[in-house]
């Protein structure tokens, strides 16, 4: 469809319909290289960070290949915020654009994730 880059516009609504869980506590990482294209990576964990590197790839490649092209950049997108993070520059170089907003979110989710899972408790006394 020539709409399909629009459904990032109802990021709940896509999320929900491309993965098992939709929950997305840190947002999404996105590209929409052209209207016909969107790539969406739920931010959960560290493979975000050379999942931007990827993003940055396919945007600049299907943004100059294909009909209708809009964007050769990666973007954060939560439900209030299109901020635009990375992309590759005319030289093919990778560039990351923090804010101070995405890089705290960055950081608070890689402190959360190191932490691990918790142990359930131990069972005390007799069995």
């Amino acid at each position: 469809s020539s709409f399909t880059a629009s459904r990032i516009l109802t990021l709940e609504r896509l999320v929900s319909q491309l993965f098992l869980d939709p929950a997305m506590p840190y947002g999404v990482l996105a590209a929409v290289p052209n209207r016909n294209e969107v790539a969406v990576h739920i931010i959960k964990d560290d493979t975000a960070i050379p999942t931007i590197v990827n993003l940055a790839t396919f945007a600049r490649l299907r943004s100059s290949s294909a009909p209708g092209p809009l964007s050769p950049h990666v973007y954060w997108v939560t439900p209030d915020r299109f901020e635009q993070v990375g992309g590759l520059d005319d030289e093919g170089r990778f560039q990351i654009l923090y804010s101070p907003e995405f890089r705290d979110t960055m950081d608070g989710m890689l402190a959360a994730t190191r932490k691990g899972p918790k142990e359930p408790p131990r069972a005390s006394g007799p069995m």
